[in-house]
């Protein structure tokens, strides 16, 4: 039983973010993310936190929001990410609906649904080392 304690708390520890990182995403997203979308009248619905990615990878995650609401994604990259990048793909026709290819790790995009699925892919674009990037999902 106590080998079993300690091997699920070695996994926990080998799967959390690491503090440095936790404490930049932490601290940028309760001091400029969720300010910035009250003033602005959003509501955040959903946050993911990807796992580790390297210069040029990817992740994707995919959101549902009903017709007629206006949605806006903000992504935050860890402390070792220099440039982080979002595009948000209309699920049913493919297109690209926004994109934030800006020198910078905390990406916006914001849109108004049109009902369907959308798909929000994060890219890595530059770090220094693997990172993970914070999702902010939020509509008004």
């Amino acid at each position: 039983m106590k080998i079993k304690a300690i091997t699920t708390a070695i996994l926990t520890l080998a799967f959390a973010i690491p503090a440095n990182a936790d404490q930049y995403i932490s601290h940028v997203y309760s001091t400029r993310i969720v300010p910035a979308l009250s003033s602005e009248g959003f509501r955040i619905l959903d946050t993911v936190t990807t796992p580790l990615l390297s210069e040029g990878e990817t992740h994707t995650v995919t959101i549902t929001p009903r017709y007629g609401t206006r949605v806006k994604l903000v992504a935050v990259g860890d402390v070792d990410s220099n440039d982080v990048d979002m595009f948000v793909v209309g699920g049913e026709s493919g297109r690209i609906i926004d994109r934030d290819t800006l020198g910078d790790d905390i990406p916006v995009c914001e849109f108004t649904a049109r009902g369907g699925s959308y798909e929000v892919t994060i890219r890595v674009h530059d770090t220094n080392r693997p990172a993970y990037v914070k999702l902010v999902y939020s509509i008004r």
